[in-house]
């Protein structure tokens, strides 16, 4: 049984979710004011010590 009026809609509901997806992202990335790399003196994180020889392997 073929139900073409849920068919239509699912496929448009999808549809209107992808395009909010892809709107919102091409915002954020295209936005010079948001950045992924933290601010060299924004506190604590930038401050972590790491270790290095955490693990060895061998």
């Amino acid at each position: 049984m073929v139900n073409s009026a849920l068919e239509i809609t699912w496929t448009a509901a999808t549809a209107v979710i992808l395009l909010f997806v892809g709107l919102s992202t091409y915002v954020v990335l295209g936005s010079p004011y948001i950045s992924a790399s933290p601010d060299p003196g924004a506190g604590p994180a930038a401050d972590a010590d790491v270790p290095d020889d955490a693990v060895l392997w061998t």
